[in-house]
């Protein structure tokens, strides 16, 4: 589940695209995809890329990842806990329908 906390960061960073993502990570649009729908898990290298992108942890992403699967969190629930831990402005969690369609 690591793609889903990755994907809900890149919607409280304000929506960004996938291309936006891609570019300072240095890696394809359709790679960051893949990690976000959760079809490839991301090396340690990719991830600490991506979390140093985000301004957030590694083992912080590991660990949001970890707590949604321990207690199976749906991608509201994890939004809410993400949002939470990385402190999301509230105006960002009034948006959260859009990372559900």
């Amino acid at each position: 589940m690591v793609g889903n906390v990755i994907r809900i960061l890149r919607f409280i960073n304000g929506n960004l695209t996938l291309e936006a993502v891609s570019k300072n990570t240095f890696v394809t649009p359709s790679r960051i995809s893949l990690y976000e729908n959760n079809d490839k898990n991301p090396s340690e290298e990719m991830l600490s890329r991506l979390a140093n992108f985000y301004h957030i942890s590694s083992e912080k992403i590991i660990e949001l990842s970890l707590i949604a699967e321990k207690y199976n969190l749906n991608l509201l629930e994890l939004t809410y806990l993400v949002a939470k831990e990385y402190k999301a402005p509230k105006r960002i969690l009034l948006k959260k329908e859009q990372l559900i369609k």
